[in-house]
């Protein structure tokens, strides 16, 4: 009876450590609570079982998930027209599929026989980082949440983002609560003298390098001599307006009467993921009256609008020129499971019977294409369209060849909810990255300027037709990150988890030897 009074406990405490988790990202950006609602976590499953300690880290995920994605279920249900409860059901499987990985955190913590200062400082760290990075790429990848980009707001991501990037900065989030945790536990063994000595040699290792790396592996980041005039187009339009045929050609006059308005004072306008809903090819009087409008303005045009070719479509970004022969375009690589194309059809396809979402059959275009040039100014951009900005690793390569970079995107699929405030977040954190200010427009919010340090220094107000204008320096110089991604901590990383399973390998060897 005792034990199962426990257990009830120990799940009521995981399920609120996990729903208080999401609170650390945007909108609220409570990035401090994680450090402790991590060590709240560890410290409830710290004398339970292996088996148990997976189980109730799953629930601590699986809690996290649900309630930070719980947007899932309005794209699904409100925009989607599938019934609310196979909705909810959406947002539960793609929550325990992530779950998995706090299940498997929380059961390596607890199985290697180790101290508790390179349990708590490395093993528990350095795990975290690996499931993260994991998450990131297992079945085309979904790292939303990631602990890293809590720190976006803070002074540290300054630092950090420019040399490891915000996925593998989710190190030192782990090595804060378990910085924690080795204080609470040290002061019940009454070793806090040699743990202390642990945190303090582990800090400056971290700060010592983080520093180092920057100043030896970063270039200068210095402005480009040039600046542009960027007008942002926001339609706000509506998801059952956007994809009604009857609606389409309001939906386009919308487009056209917001960029009048601004089109003589910009160099470029730039509307938002599939603003045109018709296919490029069938668009061949709204690209020629764009076009004609550019020539006249000396204002470049881009906007979001699918293609086909061939038999392949593509959800893309073009750069009208001035003329069809000289069009540039990007095809968007990262495509949206489930969102934009079908994974395993042959399963997965009966979703389809039940769910209306457009344009879902996209082919994923090349992971590099070259940058937009244009003829008004010297600065080259890249464009990435909505779920791929949270991929920096993919995405280094624009960096390296853009004085600044676009993102586009129609949040409009997670209505008011949580999801465009995260989705801005992750952008910020690509600026501080790739020390290169973010232009982002989308369809119904939340359009903003993002500078190169990650603050976002206009923003338009969400669910209005409105336009938003800045003007935005490129800069030269490549970051760390931009040079070597995440793959030279990733084998860091992993050196250092294999020493743990090596001292724990030898301290079970000596405990054996000792009893025998």
């Amino acid at each position: 009876m005792k034990r199962s009074g426990n257990l009830l406990i120990q799940l009521i405490i995981v399920i609120a450590l996990g729903a208080l988790m999401p609170l650390a990202f945007a909108p609220f950006n409570q990035w401090w609570l994680v450090p402790l609602l991590l060590m709240a976590w560890q410290l409830t499953i710290k004398k339970a079982s292996n088996t148990r300690s997976f189980w109730l880290s799953y629930i601590f995920g699986l809690s996290m998930f649900t309630v930070g994605l719980w947007w899932v279920r309005i794209s699904v249900n409100q925009f989607g027209g599938a019934p609310l409860p196979l909705a909810i059901a959406a947002v539960v499987l793609l929550s325990s599929y992530l779950a998995i990985y706090y299940g498997l955190l929380g059961y390596l913590t607890k199985k290697f026989n180790l101290g508790i200062t390179t349990r708590y400082l490395l093993l528990f760290p350095t795990a975290g980082v690996l499931l993260e990075v994991l998450r990131a790429h297992v079945f085309t990848g979904f790292p939303w949440l990631a602990m890293g980009y809590t720190l976006t707001p803070t002074i540290f991501a300054q630092y950090l983002f420019p040399v490891f990037g915000a996925l593998i900065s989710s190190f030192v989030v782990y090595w804060v609560a378990g910085a924690l945790l080795l204080i609470i536990t040290a002061f019940s063994q009454r070793s806090f003298a040699r743990s202390l000595t642990g945190i303090i040699a582990s800090a400056l290792i971290i700060v010592g390098s983080t520093f180092s790396l920057q100043q030896y592996l970063s270039d200068p980041i210095r402005d480009q001599s040039e600046s542009v005039n960027i007008a942002l187009i926001q339609g706000n339009i509506t998801q059952d307006q956007k994809f009604d045929e009857n609606k389409f050609e309001a939906s386009i006059n919308t487009y056209l009467s917001l960029t009048e308005s601004v089109i003589t004072k910009a160099n470029l306008v730039i509307w938002p993921e599939t603003a045109v809903v018709a296919y490029y090819h069938h668009m061949d009087g709204l690209m020629a009256n764009l076009r004609k409008w550019s020539d006249y303005t000396d204002t470049e045009i881009l906007l979001g609008i699918p293609r086909a070719q061939q038999s392949q479509e593509f959800n893309t970004f073009l750069h009208l020129g001035q003329s069809p022969s000289q069009d540039q375009f990007y095809d968007k690589y990262r495509l949206l499971p489930f969102g934009e194309y079908i994974p395993i059809p042959e399963v997965f396809g009966v979703f389809y019977e039940w769910i209306n979402i457009p344009l879902a059959g996209f082919t994923k275009g090349a992971p590099q294409q070259a940058p937009f040039t244009f003829s008004q100014f010297s600065t080259q951009t890249t464009g990435s369209i909505c779920f791929e900005a949270v991929f920096g690793e993919s995405l280094r390569y624009q960096a390296n060849q853009s004085g600044f970079l676009v993102n586009i995107s129609n949040d409009a699929w997670f209505g008011d909810s949580l999801a465009p405030w995260q989705h801005l977040q992750i952008v910020q954190a690509r600026a501080i990255e790739f020390a290169r200010p973010i232009a982002r427009a989308t369809n119904t919010g939340l359009t903003a300027f993002v500078a190169a340090n990650g603050e976002v220094i206009a923003q338009a107000p969400q669910f209005e037709a409105t336009t938003l204008s800045t003007s935005i320096t490129g800069k030269n110089g490549l970051t760390a990150y931009v040079k070597y991604g995440d793959n030279p901590w990733i084998i860091v990383a992993s050196a250092l988890f294999l020493l743990t399973i090596i001292l724990s390998i030898k301290n079970r060897k000596n405990k054996y030897r000792r009893n025998y």
